[in-house]
């Protein structure tokens, strides 16, 4: 996480949004993306956390992508697995998200 961090302070972004499931590993990896952002003087202004059931949180998955879709911050961090992330960007592209104006950074765990 911390080369994550170091990568969007060096393209001077303040703000990122951080997508990822809700478990332990997730939590404490967004955690620690959450403490390397503050002393770079970031933050994560959104945090979107999605249950680790993939096929009852569709629609929950589709619901937050489209709030993210309508704030701000154009940066997304995604730490998810590998099939998770999968779908997600199949969603992104379904919201027409896959353009210029977002820039999504995945951090994939197997």
């Amino acid at each position: 996480m911390t080369d994550i961090a170091e990568m969007i302070s060096y393209f001077g972004w303040a703000q990122v949004v951080a997508n990822f499931i809700d478990d332990g590993h997730s939590r404490n990896g967004i955690t620690v993306l959450g403490d390397e952002l503050a002393v770079r003087r970031c933050r994560i202004s959104y945090k979107a956390a999605l249950p680790p059931d993939i096929i009852a949180s569709g629609a929950r998955m589709m619901g937050e992508l489209h709030k993210i879709k309508m704030m701000e911050s154009r940066v997304i961090v995604v730490h998810t697995t590998t099939y998770f992330g999968t779908l997600l960007l199949e969603t992104t592209a379904q919201l027409d998200m896959m353009d210029s104006y977002f820039l999504d950074i995945h951090h994939l765990r197997f």
